[in-house]
């Protein structure tokens, strides 16, 4: 991958930009000097773009990106996941990770999330006068499809059976649909604790300031209600025994809309 990205910038003056949420845990120095040997003559000037995003949200995200997921098949319910991993969503510890290897590092504020894409571009010095187009690329999925395919995680043996599960829970009107608060008060709390310190840091740190959050004022919105487990019932009818399974599975998690 290396000599294919070095092949096509000698090709241009063009700046390089490279995406990933995982650089973050591995060592970005060795990366960067690895690619550098691939490019040719600079000068070349690496930069670390942070973007950063409010914690409970990008939380959230992630929860739904993995048990949306066929190969992780996430099982853990959201208040366990959020114990368990808040501590890998610190930006302290990421610029702590990314300082050890002296390349410059910039924060950028993923809110207000309407116009980040223009900031963004004009931050690599792209010109965002344009009209630009947006394509959703790998969407969340929805909350009542978040609890469906969540019980379809306990009720698979094997990946193939989990992707079989999702195929048919795709069916639902409304499956994909942004990610949203799944977690219940206490967890939050405690989790906003960490969180709070963080977004100081943010602040006196990059002078980044991201938006308020108050646990207390937000609902679980991990559930579905009834007309919901009719619509998962509906969707699994065909899966037999294991379609009773997963709508039995779901019904832990019915409550009327508030």
């Amino acid at each position: 991958m290396f000599a294919q990205i070095g092949e096509r910038a000698r090709d241009t003056s063009a700046d390089v930009l490279i995406s990933s949420e995982l650089l973050s845990w591995y060592d970005v120095g060795t990366f960067v000097d690895s690619l550098l040997q691939h490019l040719g003559d600079g000068p070349w000037q690496p930069e670390i773009l942070l973007v950063c995003r409010e914690h409970f949200e990008i939380v959230a995200s992630t929860y739904n990106q993995w048990v949306r997921d066929g190969n992780v098949r996430e099982r853990a319910e959201p208040d366990a996941f959020l114990r368990t991993e808040s501590t890998e969503f610190s930006y302290a510890s990421i610029r702590q990770n990314l300082c050890a290897n002296g390349i410059a590092i910039t924060a950028l504020n993923y809110h207000p999330a309407e116009d980040f894409v223009p900031r963004f571009l004009r931050h690599i010095g792209l010109s965002a006068d344009h009209p630009i187009s947006n394509d959703r690329r790998n969407p969340s999925i929805g909350r009542k499809a978040l609890v469906a395919t969540f019980a379809a995680n306990h009720v698979a043996q094997t990946t193939e059976d989990r992707n079989r599960y999702f195929a048919a829970l795709g069916k639902m009107r409304g499956f994909f649909s942004p990610s949203e608060f799944i977690f219940g008060r206490e967890a939050a709390e405690t989790a906003d604790v960490l969180f709070r310190e963080d977004r100081r840091f943010l602040s006196d740190e990059f002078g980044l300031t991201l938006p308020a959050f108050n646990p207390a004022a937000r609902q679980n919105m991990f559930f579905v209600d009834d007309a919901e487990l009719d619509e998962i019932t509906e969707a699994t009818r065909d899966l037999g025994d294991a379609g009773e399974a997963i709508v039995d599975f779901a019904r832990r998690y019915t409550r009327v809309r508030r």
